[in-house]
Order: C-alpha cells, then sequence, then structure tokens
C-alpha cells in the first residue's frame, strides 16, 4: 500500500466520479499500452510500470490506475477515469468550474495553471497544481478530453521535486492517441 500513498488524495482531489457506465469489453492493456477502443484513447507506458484495470476506491471506479517503480517509497502513478459527459462540452468553461473547485476544497493548493491544447484537431484541457499529502508536495497535472460522450481524466501524480523530470510523463503523454 505504500506505493498508493497519495493514490487516495489524487482521487478525491479530481471532479467526482460515478461508477462505470460504459461498456469494459473494448480495451487492453497488453505489451504496457492502455487501449481503450470504445473512448477512443490510447496509452504507452514504460515496460517498469505495472498497469492495473478497474481499480474501485469507495465509490470511485478509476479505468486505469498505472504504477511507477518506487522511488523513496513513493510511486509515481497515472490514473485514467471516465464518465458520462455532464452536458457542457466547453472545455474552458469546464476547466474555470474545476479551478474554483479546487480552490475551495484543497487549503494548500498551488502553482495552479490551466489552459487548452491541441493534439491531431481535438481540443483537450490541461491542469496542474501543487498540494501536500501526508507531509509530501505533490504536484498533480490532468489532461482533460470530451470524446465519444464521455468526460475522460488523465491525471499523472509525482513529487512536486521531481516532477517536471520525470521523463516517463513525457514519454505517456508523447504517446497519447485520441480517435
Amino acid at each position: 500500500m505504500k506505493r498508493l500513498t497519495g493514490f487516495l488524495t489524487g482521487v478525491l482531489l479530481l471532479t467526482a466520479c460515478v461508477a462505470t457506465d460504459y461498456s469494459t469489453g473494448n480495451r487492453s492493456i497488453a505489451n504496457n499500452k492502455y487501449d481503450n477502443a470504445e473512448i477512443g484513447i490510447a496509452l504507452q507506458f514504460p515496460a517498469s510500470w505495472e498497469l492495473k484495470l478497474d481499480q474501485i476506491y469507495g465509490s470511485d471506479t478509476v479505468d486505469l490506475v498505472a504504477l511507477a517503480p518506487p522511488v523513496e517509497d513513493f510511486s509515481a502513478y497515472t490514473l485514467v477515469q471516465i464518465e458520462a459527459n455532464r452536458g457542457t462540452t466547453d472545455l474552458a468553461a469546464i476547466l474555470d468550474t474545476v479551478g474554483l473547485e479546487l480552490a475551495a476544497r484543497i487549503p494548500d493548493l498551488g502553482q495552479y495553471q490551466s489552459g487548452l491544447k491541441d493534439l491531431n484537431g481535438k481540443q483537450y484541457g490541461e491542469i496542474s497544481y501543487t498540494t501536500t499529502s501526508r507531509g509530501n508536495l505533490l504536484k498533480y497535472k490532468q489532461d482533460f478530453f470530451i470524446n465519444r460522450g464521455k468526460d475522460i481524466w488523465i491525471t499523472y501524480v509525482d513529487f512536486a521535486s521531481r516532477f517536471d523530470q520525470n521523463t516517463d510523463f513525457v514519454s505517456i503523454g508523447n504517446s497519447m492517441t485520441i480517435e
């Protein structure tokens, strides 16, 4: 469980996620590639990472948890969460709302940034921020997009002091495809 230090915090910091409301049969993690054809996303993870599907914590369902090998008793990780679209498709408005929600719920929210990006003609939002969990300053980066009627959050978490040098995150992000 030490490898998941901060995991629950990360899940709680995300927008509320409900029980899975999509088919879970059209996806795989073969060869450390998360490929979910139903939502049209693929991510390639380093061979040393451990990938797990359908992780449930309380009432939160996480489609994918990917854990890096531990360093200093902490594993950097990436999560994929999926839920039915809440109705709006205005990513800028969603990012503004999430920023306000995070500021209201996280007393030590720091270095908050958000913006819109483009990947092969598909627009997505990116949020990054820091907060403390169990005495450790963590950095979160969340990519958010709407595809095939689903809200999809990809969250990257590591110690703030090493997050920006985490080449695995760069590699994973560069591998992302949205169909």
